[in-house]
């Protein structure tokens, strides 16, 4: 795989677990401010931060639902 895959993957897991941890502590994330400081933090374009956030979240979404099935 290349490398551009592993720098996409990684940074889409930092977000993961800022989202994480941002719902540990119920607190809301404000979405725009959000894409901004992930554009601003890796130097991408906010279409691409957006693409973070959404795959992050849709991660997240994935494995509340295995853990609700297990249970």
């Amino acid at each position: 795989m290349n490398k551009q895959y592993h720098i996409r993957n990684q940074r889409i897991k930092e977000v993961l677990d800022t989202i994480r941890i941002i719902k540990s502590k119920n607190m809301k994330i404000d979405k725009k401010k959000f894409v901004f400081e992930i554009a601003e933090r890796y130097g991408c374009t906010e279409r691409k931060a957006k693409e973070y956030l959404k795959i992050a979240e849709l991660k997240l979404e994935y494995a509340e639902q295995e853990l609700s099935k297990g249970t």
